[in-house]
Parts: C-alpha cells; structure tokens; sequence
C-alpha cells in the first residue's frame, strides 16, 4: 500500500506531460507531494533533498538521458529502499530490458492512465492495456479529440480549457524551432522535438500527426532521405496551423460550459 503522503518526482523536459501527470497522480492520490523537474541534472539535485518514494521519469531529453539517467538516478537512491523508479517513454521500440537494467523498476508506455497509477500505488489490479482498450480511440477522421484530457479532468470543462491553453501557447513555438532545426539540418534537436511533438499530439488526439512526429523521432543523417523528411515537417507545419485553430475553437466552447 502506498503512504498516505508519497513523495514523487515527475523527470520531463516536456511542460505540458509534466502538468498532465502531476494532475493524474493527484486525482489518484490527492495528499501526495508532487516535484518536478525537467532534467536529469535538476532531478539529482532534487533527489539529494527528498526521499522520494516514485520517480517518474522521460526517457530521452536533452542532457542526462537513456541509460545513463536511469544508472545515476539508482545511484542517487541506493540508501532508499521505499523508492520505486518507473520509465516512461512515448517509443513503441524502447529496450525495457537495457533501462530496467541501469536502474528503472519498469517502463511505462505514454500515456499513463489512472488505472495504472492505482495499480501501482495500491496494488489493484489492472493494466494499462486495459485501460487504453477503455478509452473512446479518436476518430481517424477528426483532426484532435481530446478525450484523455476529459477523461483526466472528469469533464471538468474549465480545466479542460485550461491545459488546452497550455497547447496553444507551446505548439506555435514547437512548430517555429522545428522548422529552424530541420533548415540547420540540426538532426538532433529534430529528434528531440519530434519526441516533444509526439507526445503533445498524444494528448490531444491527433493521431496522424503523432505518427508524422514518431517518424521524426528515428531521422539519422546521412542515412534518412532528405526529401522523405522534408515531406514529413512540411506535413506537420500545414496541419499544425488547423490544430491550432481547432484547439482555439475547442477552448471557447468550453469556456461556455
């Protein structure tokens, strides 16, 4: 059984996943003391302040990332036996078994769900596949459907409008660096970004996009055809300018609610 007052700490440069989990884990278990920080490097620092029983954790981001991250952060919590230390990644091909091994408890598939917090906070038994089974899949045919963010605010409109406030604010800003790094030819962040992507049109349901942005995820240069990636941000780019209309659409009706 989980403490009544968990410490936890929540490990993504992504703003947005980091919000969206802190108040996953807070419907689960309201009394829990929820930090957060949005590098490797801030996250030991934390750590050295806190014993914290969860460590929730991205996978790739900028610095202290991958393997390396999972071995230091199980250096840093060697003397707290209470602490679990979870994954999560939002690649459908992460190696469990090379992130387990420098330190992870498991590894976590984005996006968490409550149930799987349940289970792992008390013990009750469910899996995320089964709550992804669950969850109304978004329409093919329709640009977003945010129902996870419904779902998670319990159809709290106001809220729901609230985070999608948060989208509006990054995508433009996504959508501007990522066109910068692709003209650098800046392969790395063009990655690091597609993650980013990934994992903000996860949330809002915007399933062809997230997998224009998964593909940006794998570019490597020299070996990835220039013109097969110029279609692919360009794609994104065009689409993007409806999402964020929509996204403006979907905020003033819910503000009406």
């Amino acid at each position: 059984m989980a403490t009544l007052q968990p410490n936890i700490l929540i490990i993504d440069d992504d703003r947005v996943s980091q919000i969206y989990l802190g108040e996953l884990i807070s419907s689960v278990s309201p009394n829990a003391r929820i930090a957060k920080a949005d590098n490797g490097e801030k996250a030991l620092e934390l750590i050295g302040k806190t014993d914290f029983d969860y460590i929730f954790s991205d996978i790739r981001m900028p610095g202290l990332s991958g393997e390396t991250l999972f071995e230091e952060l199980a250096k840093a919590t060697l003397n707290c036996e209470k602490c679990h230390i979870y994954a999560i990644s939002g690649m459908s091909d992460i190696d469990s078994n090379t992130i387990t091994k420098a330190g992870a408890t498991a590894v976590l598939h984005k996006p968490v769900n409550k149930l799987l917090l349940e289970q792992l906070f008390y013990g009750k038994k469910t899996t995320q596949k089964d709550e992804d089974i669950k969850l109304q899949t978004p329409k093919q045919e329709q640009l977003i459907d945010p129902v996870r963010i419904i779902k998670l605010y319990e159809q709290d409109y106001t809220k729901v409008a609230k985070i999608l406030s948060l989208y509006q604010e990054t995508l433009p800003k996504q959508m501007d660096a990522l066109q910068n790094f692709w003209e650098a030819r800046n392969y790395e962040e063009v990655r690091s970004l597609g993650h980013s992507l990934k994992n903000s049109f996860t949330y809002l349901g915007a399933e062809k996009l997230k997998e224009k942005a998964h593909s940006l995820e794998d570019v490597k240069e020299g070996r990835t055809e220039e013109k097969y990636l110029d279609s692919i941000v360009q794609h994104i780019s065009g689409l993007a300018k409806e999402v964020e209309e929509k996204i403006a659409e979907l905020i003033e009706r819910y503000e009406k609610k």
